[in-house]
């Protein structure tokens, strides 16, 4: 955030009532010119709700939009060069926008309201998956993923561990505080 300050500062007046270059309480807004290059955006508890202004960064690697009030990323789905992706905290209900995102390594979708785990099944280079303090009930759509080490669906409401057959490079599996009753099906 300070570089983008320092970055709206060093802008001539002609060039600041043109373009916006801000990030208030509840979106975030930049010029297509002004950080083409950036690869880390680091937004937590800002109380952003709005993201649709993130598509012009094409360049950026790792994002993290942690603690905020966002509840649609549909927007995310133009960020192709994304590897680190943190959406901890937020107001999400669905896993939706991501499924074009091919060399996210890293996701974390806890401490959400999210019901299903859906659209990941194109994310191959998917390493690390964090859905825990959601709602989910079902563990399904990860067989694809060939190489995750690190699942985590504590805190959720499942019932049966089956889904995790073929994850077989998988080195942590976290599920405490669920309502599994029944270990078989591994």
């Amino acid at each position: 955030i300070a570089a983008i300050n320092h970055l709206s500062n060093s802008m001539n007046s002609n060039t600041e009532r043109q373009y916006s270059d801000t990030i208030t309480n509840t979106n975030l807004s930049f010029p297509s010119f002004s950080l083409m290059n950036l690869k880390i955006l680091l937004c937590p508890k800002q109380g952003i709700t709005n993201i649709k202004g993130l598509s012009v960064l094409k360049n950026l690697e790792t994002l993290d939009l942690c603690w905020n009030q966002i509840d649609d990323i549909k927007e995310l789905e133009l960020l192709k060069n994304l590897k680190s992706l943190y959406l901890m905290n937020n107001k999400l209900s669905r896993i939706e926008g991501i499924s074009e995102l091919k060399r996210l390594e890293i996701l974390d979708m806890s401490l959400n309201q999210i019901v299903q785990i859906e659209e990941l099944s194109e994310l191959n280079n998917l390493e690390s998956l964090n859905l825990d303090f959601n709602r989910i009930g079902k563990i399904e759509g990860l067989l694809m993923l060939s190489n995750l080490k690190l699942l985590n669906l504590s805190r959720n409401t499942i019932l049966n561990i089956g889904g995790l057959l073929r994850l077989i490079t998988l080195k942590s599996l976290d599920l405490e505080h669920n309502k599994i009753t029944r270990i078989d099906n591994l």
